[in-house]
This record gives structure tokens, sequence and C-alpha cells, in this order.
């Protein structure tokens, strides 16, 4: 991380401050080091330092200087910049309430079959295209994550009067 490789900075910032319940100084040396893989172009370092952003409590705690940061992540193809920047736009967060860019944003992520955003993306469209909201929830329903997301969606089935159908 000293000789200024944006791999390095961006795992050594995470090692020191993983979460929000990090001392303050790890916060301030983390958010240092992911600026600067930011402002060197790596996409990770542009998704995490959009973090440290709006979630640190040594940050500024703004969601709207995230923004450009995020941008530039999702362009790169960061399936989590996709999905932090969609919810954004989403709930107006930052930026103008946009659902149409939200909804652009979330296929790209789910294109890259980013589990969180595909639920968003069935969320969102579950009045719309509801044969769309029932084909990502099932995709859902079978997939194994860290986040619960396959249960959620499960639910989401049921209360649809469908079923999961898995392999």
């Amino acid at each position: 991380a000293r000789r200024g490789l944006t791999a390095a900075q961006i795992d050594y910032a995470l090692l020191l401050a993983p979460d929000a319940h990090a001392p303050t100084a790890q916060q301030v040396a983390a958010g240092r080091l992911l600026l600067g893989a930011a402002e060197h172009g790596d996409a990770r370092g542009q998704y995490f330092y959009a973090r440290w952003l709006r979630d640190s409590p040594a940050g500024p705690r703004d969601p709207a200087t995230a923004i450009p940061y995020l941008t530039h992540a999702s362009d790169a193809g960061l399936a989590d910049a996709q999905h932090m920047l969609a919810t954004l736009y989403r709930d107006g967060i930052g930026v103008p309430r946009d659902e149409g860019r939200a909804k652009a944003l979330y296929e790209r992520a789910t294109a890259l079959n980013f589990a969180p955003a595909m639920f968003n993306l069935a969320d969102l469209v579950r009045v719309s295209d509801r044969a769309k909201a029932v084909t990502l929830y099932a995709r859902l329903a079978c997939m194994r994550d860290e986040h619960q997301i396959s249960v959620m969606a499960t639910r989401r089935l049921h209360a649809l009067g469908q079923s999961a159908a898995c392999p």
C-alpha cells in the first residue's frame, strides 16, 4: 500500500476499517487509502471510497459526494457499484429520484448475476412486469447467497401464488 499499489491500498483500507464500527483514526486512514485508489481510476477503489463517503463516521456521510465515484465504478462494470447507484436513484438519495435510471442500473447488475440487484429489480417491476418478477424471484430462490435473498425471493414467489422449482 505504501508503494501506491491500488489493489494493496484497497485491501489494506478494508482491513483497517471493515465497517463503520472501526475506530475513527482507522476510518480516516482507510478513507485516505481508498481515495488514492479511486483517484487512480481503480473501479474497486471508486466503489469502496463511495461507500466510505456514504457510511463512514469519519467521512462526510454524504451520498451526493459519492455519486461521481459510483458512476465511474458502475461504468467500469462493477456490479456492487451498479447496485448501490441504482438504489440511490430509486430512493432519490443524493440524486433526484429516477426509477428508469435505477431500473437500467439494476438490469446491468442483474446481467452479472448480482443477487441483491436481481431482487431489487424484481421488486421494482413486480407490478408492471409480473412475469419478469416471477422469473427473477425463481432464479433467486434457487441461488445460495450470504444475504438470505433466496429466502426472501421464495416468500415473494409464494405471495404471487408461485413456487420455486429448483433443479
